[in-house]
């Protein structure tokens, strides 16, 4: 049998939120640069997605944490798989 690795990763949690009832959010999709362009991304998602709908979410969100050139970029790739701008920033601060 010959040796599988990965070539990708997705992370997606769950909350519950006043708002939206339980929602999904994508934290993190990379692809290994040889591996990109061949629809790798887009079937992380799109099982991203699916899982999501599964355990009861009625949203899934992402946070784009990439320089402004790169973020225009993603906005796009994102938009074209069906998510829109929110309008929303996002912000955060250390605990420690």
């Amino acid at each position: 049998m010959e040796h599988e690795r990965a070539v990708a990763v997705a992370t997606v949690s769950t909350q519950i939120s006043v708002e939206f009832g339980r929602i999904a959010e994508l934290g993190d999709l990379y692809v290994l640069p040889e591996h990109r362009d061949n629809g790798v991304a887009n079937a992380l998602i799109e099982h991203a997605k699916r899982w999501a709908t599964d355990v009861g979410c009625t949203e899934m969100q992402l946070t784009l944490a990439a320089p402004p050139v790169v973020r225009e970029r993603l906005r796009g790739y994102y938009h074209r798989r069906g998510f829109r701008d929110t309008g929303r920033e996002s912000m955060s601060c250390g605990l420690q």
